[in-house]
């Protein structure tokens, strides 16, 4: 009888378990969702404020500016998050999925690396609307080109192609400045193709490479000093 008695009470205590591990696992799992959609929200919210502040800007003419708040989200994937031509895309790690809009105009400049609140400032210019920071290096203007003396702009390419860049860095006046930096250049499928340090040179950078498969790169340029990044997506065909 006592081993009986012992039996069945290792059997619920067995089944007790096995019942707090499930009801644990379940509660998890909705609590994870649960701030991932919360962070999906957030950020749906802050690409529609930085949209709303450009078309703004654009819809008042070059020399307009505007500022907007926003809230930086956590869980970017710096592989394939980008402002870059007329297209805004930030994508949330985790349950991996982008969230994109466009704008009416050309968009350039940077955005914070950083999660949190954050001021951006916009304004209208002939190249399109420049977003940037009240900071002591406030936006980075990445360009693409197909030739080594960097006068034709481009952003299509064919594999085996020499991609050229530069990097204009300025300060909240316009002016020029230099800064570390850090480029990071992503193969189509978002793993990273090459990562390189350096130093800008009266307020410019410049580099190349190769690509060598079809898809849409992306390059992105950090300057840790202020935690901003800039970007350019082009197209390999």
């Amino acid at each position: 009888m006592k081993s009986q008695s012992a039996l069945e009470f290792m059997t619920i205590i067995a089944i007790g378990l096995m019942l707090i591990s499930i009801s644990s696992f379940f509660g998890y799992d909705y609590i994870f969702s649960y701030f991932d959609n919360v962070n999906t929200i957030n950020t749906r919210q802050t690409l529609s404020t930085i949209i709303s502040a450009v078309n703004l800007v654009y819809s008042q003419g070059i020399g307009a500016q505007t500022r907007a708040v926003i809230m930086i989200p956590s869980k970017i994937d710096p592989s394939y998050t980008y402002i870059s031509g007329k297209e805004i895309n930030f994508r949330l790690s985790g349950r991996v999925r982008d969230i994109h809009g466009s704008t009416a105009t050309n968009i350039l400049g940077s955005l914070p690396k950083g999660e949190g609140e954050t001021t951006l400032y916009f304004k209208m210019t002939p190249e399109g609307a420049i977003i940037f920071l009240d900071s002591p290096i406030s936006y980075v203007i990445l360009k693409t080109f197909n030739d080594s003396a960097r006068t034709n702009p481009d952003t299509s390419f064919n594999v085996s192609d020499t991609v050229y860049y530069s990097a204009e860095f300025k300060n909240f006046s316009d002016g020029n400045i230099d800064a570390d930096l850090v480029v990071n250049i992503y193969y189509p499928n978002s793993t990273l193709y090459l990562n390189e340090s350096g130093t800008s040179s009266n307020g410019v950078y410049q580099g190349s490479f190769v690509v060598s498969e079809k898809g849409p790169w992306l390059i992105s340029l950090v300057v840790p000093e202020v935690n901003i990044f800039s970007t350019k997506l082009i197209f390999v065909s």
